[in-house]
């Protein structure tokens, strides 16, 4: 969070932080409890839209998912049409770490450092990003553009195997689909893999640090914290 803050406030961006916040639903919307999903999105609701703010910027691909595409239906379902509108609305204005950066660097709000060489990176995709907000071009694009060097792993769409509950429900598979993820990384011989899901990150650098591999996993935020004048 301090990280996407600091990026931020190089692009002449006042960082507001709502209190009353609190998880944006999607774990209990996926396990079936619609109604704690529908209080979580009304609590959220409340809090973002005490100030009149331009953007709503979220380093996590599934709490983009849940502020762009669902809180309008599990609001709706559960018979809050007032908040639902509401909701819709604050879509509008949701973005994911990444296509906010991009948007900055394209608007020449934000610049980066003259003649940066840095590591070599692969970048995983998270199932929401990708799939549900169609953000996949920009965090590479940001990444480049800061100076990192791009090697594309194997099924870079994949998923990793955290899925949320997934890897308590089903920890054989979701293994298996880790140490798959694991060798596409491996065999890019990238010195880093950027993410953009807490989730992923969880996942991929903890089977990365018991494997006791050299490429570590890290959320972009933190790889362009500093890349930026």
């Amino acid at each position: 969070g301090e990280a996407i803050v600091k990026v931020l406030n190089k692009a002449g961006i006042e960082v507001v932080f709502p209190e009353g916040q609190t998880c944006c639903g999607i774990p209990h919307w996926g396990t079936g409890a619609f109604d704690m999903a529908a209080m979580a999105a009304e609590q959220n609701l409340k809090a973002l839209l005490e100030n009149d703010v331009q953007y709503v910027v979220t380093g996590c691909a599934s709490c983009a998912t849940a502020l762009k595409k669902e809180w309008e239906h599990i609001l709706k379902d559960e018979g809050k049409g007032k908040l639902a509108e509401d909701a819709t609305k604050l879509s509008e204005k949701v973005f994911i770490f990444s296509e906010l950066v991009k948007k900055m660097i394209d608007e020449k709000r934000l610049a980066p450092k003259d003649g940066q060489k840095l590591a070599s990176f692969t970048y995983h995709d998270s199932c929401h990003a990708k799939r549900h907000c169609g953000v996949y071009k920009e965090p590479r694009e940001v990444m480049q553009a800061a100076g990192y060097e791009l090697k594309e792993m194997f099924e870079c769409d994949t998923c990793c195997g955290m899925g949320g509950s997934y890897t308590v429900k089903q920890p054989t598979l979701s293994m298996r689909m880790l140490q798959r993820k694991l060798k596409n990384i491996e065999d890019t011989g990238a010195d880093v893999v950027g993410v953009e899901c807490p989730g992923c990150l969880i996942q991929i650098g903890g089977g990365l640090d018991k494997a006791k591999s050299k490429t570590k996993a890290k959320h972009i935020a933190e790889l362009l914290v500093d890349k930026f004048q």
